[in-house]
């Protein structure tokens, strides 16, 4: 098998790039030598900063048509043995011709989507009903190579825990803490406000300085406000962490709570406890890989009580759209699994 050059192709989200990563490492480990290529969305680039050995070549999806062409123009006459088109979607699938390869290895016909199956010339076996994660290792499989402990990591760059310290420094956050995420971006998938809250006030009661994180969005900013003006002494720190400052903290947290969102996979990684909330998607499909025990995991009552299904009628890894499914996760569901998570030496 030829294995002298590698192109991962993987936009984004950001839990799928922290996801895909131990891949690169692996193929990394297993052949050192080797010319490995990502290109990634923006944020992606800023999420995976601190990784070195690998050349990323980065898509700004914002741009247009002319990012498609300085693509082209980047990769002028250049040809991998392997594009590893990781990423089923109509952008990724129209990347995918501008990227010369001996071999396009993609997934098979039922997971691949939008097109991906015809701009690919390999394709997986058939694996449907898999974590996520699953999905990313059957590439590494085909190719016989199996991640180990060592590729499970994230590299965070030194300034941002610099910057995490000045942070801290200037809020007079002192003593060990837990970060709440409150907010997903699609917002079916986010908690009442007014529920963590309660539970910021409960980690306070258990010692721990509750730090609540978010992005500049709108409806971000709100929800973090709306939760650390109902529990005084909560520190809002929503706007102010770019990614690698935001791995930096939840690396020093003793634990993170977040529903379904890239920081659940980020932690995970970073093998940092966390705690997180289920009920619009199936944790067993996007949860975090190492910790599903930690998870709240309401998804198969709200796919009885609010789709009226039962779980052998649902697609696997498909998501409850009707609004209030989160509602069935009650705060001393979560409070049991912080208890459990605090008594851990």
């Amino acid at each position: 098998m030829d294995h002298d050059s590698f192109c991962l192709l993987r936009l984004s989200a950001l839990g799928d790039l922290v996801q895909t990563l131990p891949i690169a490492y692996a193929l990394k480990r297993v052949w050192p030598d080797v010319d490995l290529t990502w290109i990634i969305g923006v944020q992606g680039r800023e999420l995976l900063a601190a990784v070195e050995d690998i050349e990323f070549i980065t898509f700004d999806k914002t741009a247009g048509l002319s990012e498609y062409l300085n693509l082209k123009r980047d990769l002028k006459g250049r040809i991998f043995d392997w594009l590893l088109h990781m990423q089923p979607t109509f952008r990724a699938n129209l990347l995918a011709p501008f990227i010369s390869a001996r071999h396009k290895l993609g997934y098979d016909r039922m997971r691949s989507r939008e097109g991906q199956y015809w701009v690919t010339n390999v394709h997986l076996e058939s694996n449907p009903r898999q974590h996520a994660q699953e999905n990313f290792l059957d590439f590494a499989r085909y190719l016989g190579v199996i991640p180990i402990d060592e590729d499970w990591r994230l590299p965070v760059l030194p300034q941002a825990y610099e910057s995490i310290h000045r942070l801290f420094s200037s809020f007079g956050c002192m003593g060990n803490y837990a970060v709440i995420h409150p907010a997903a971006s699609d917002a079916a998938r986010n908690w009442s406000s007014m529920r963590y809250a309660e539970l910021a006030r409960y980690l306070q009661h258990r010692g721990l300085v509750v730090i609540v994180t978010g992005g500049n969005h709108p409806h971000e900013r709100s929800l973090v406000a709306e939760v650390v003006n109902a529990s005084p002494g909560s520190v809002d720190f929503s706007g102010r962490l770019g990614l690698q400052e935001l791995l930096a903290l939840i690396q020093g947290a003793k634990l993170l709570i977040a529903p379904d969102t890239g920081p659940v996979h980020m932690a995970d990684i970073l093998r940092v406890p966390v705690i997180g909330l289920y009920a619009v998607s199936n944790p067993y499909s996007t949860g975090p890989w190492h910790q599903i025990d930690n998870v709240v995991n309401r998804y198969p009552d709200a796919v009885i009580t609010m789709d009226r299904r039962s779980m052998e009628q649902v697609p696997f890894g498909s998501r409850v759209r009707q609004p209030g499914a989160m509602n069935l996760i009650g705060v001393d569901m979560v409070k049991a699994h912080v208890d459990r998570l605090l008594a851990t030496p």
